[in-house]
């Protein structure tokens, strides 16, 4: 999409869809004129490819091999460059392929990105044995400054599966 082109009249950019390695984004995007933003996402991740994905682009996890699919979806509106995404997050059964057995941990959340800060509105995160842990707040972007701004409240919640996920046994 030459940007002239974009400049001098309004866009709109159907059916979007990348993929690699498993990893799907979908969505449309219209663009105005005056590049002004308006749109919606569905990204699909299954866990067991991000270390491929982050070899792809020149990084390392560090985690443990995960199983486990988790989806995003949202909208995104404003102005290039300040524009406002929300978020909706929902996972099943994520967990190390080599504990799967041991138990796992769902993740179900929503919230909005600006500013280079995530703003949860809710996530909560359930353990297959039963409990959960509620959280809401903020946090900055990898690729913004800022502090931390989480409240939760936990109720029950097994963290073997939490543990195992970051390697620990």
């Amino acid at each position: 999409l030459p940007l002239a082109d974009t400049v001098e009249k309004a866009r709109r950019l159907g059916d979007l869809r990348l993929s690699a390695r498993g990893w799907q984004l979908t969505g449309e995007l219209d663009v105005s004129s005056g590049l002004d933003l308006r749109g919606r996402y569905r990204a699909e991740l299954p866990l067991a490819s991000l270390p491929s994905l982050a070899a792809d682009l020149g990084a390392s996890t560090g985690w443990p091999a995960l199983v486990g699919d988790v989806t995003a979806e949202g909208e995104i509106e404003g102005r290039a460059g300040d524009a406002v995404a929300t978020v909706r997050l929902l996972s099943d059964a994520i967990s190390t392929a080599s504990a799967a057995h041991k138990g796992s941990v769902a993740l179900a959340g929503s919230g909005r990105v600006a500013s280079g800060r995530l703003a949860l509105e809710t996530l909560v995160v359930r353990s297959s044995s039963g409990g959960q842990a509620l959280l809401a707040g903020g946090v900055p972007l990898p690729t913004a400054a800022g502090d931390w701004d989480l409240n939760g409240e936990v109720r029950a919640l097994d963290v073997t599966p939490l543990l195992l996920a970051c390697g620990m046994d």
